[in-house]
């Protein structure tokens, strides 16, 4: 399964971490080049956008900061959906609006790719072990 990551902050890098400890093909993506170093050294591949990371994967996974972060890249010329194939999942394990979420959906529907709200419960550290808790809520 290839899967892609977008957002590596905090959480994310440990999230994404923990996808590639666990043997799944990787590439991810931040906006801050130097984030991306430490997964890359540990196997992952680097995108220079998310719509070069989304290509050909399977699932992508989002972590950024707010609402108009993940719209803006869902749905810019380079974005997420760009590059993601119909039948793809999004799973977005940051907490969005019912608002955000909605539009995300109908976007995704639009595309004819899915969308899975999947908000984290925990801190940083208890994400370096992969064991957050995730609320799944989805077709």
């Amino acid at each position: 399964m290839n899967v892609a990551f977008i957002g590596l902050g905090n959480m994310g890098s440990n999230i994404a971490q923990c996808i590639l400890k666990a043997g799944f093909d990787l590439t991810v993506w931040n906006r801050t080049v130097s984030k991306m170093q430490p997964l890359v050294a540990l196997g992952a591949k680097q995108a220079a956008s998310a719509k070069e990371a989304t290509n050909g994967a399977d699932v992508v996974v989002t972590s950024l900061m707010d609402d108009q972060s993940i719209l803006d890249n869902v749905q810019a010329e380079n974005g997420i959906l760009a590059g993601m194939r119909p039948g793809a999942v999004h799973l977005c394990v940051m907490t969005i609006s019912p608002r955000c979420a909605d539009e995300l959906e109908q976007s995704h529907k639009k595309h004819g790719s899915f969308y899975v709200a999947a908000p984290v419960s925990g801190r940083p550290e208890t994400s370096v072990t992969g064991q957050l808790i995730s609320y799944l809520a989805g077709a």
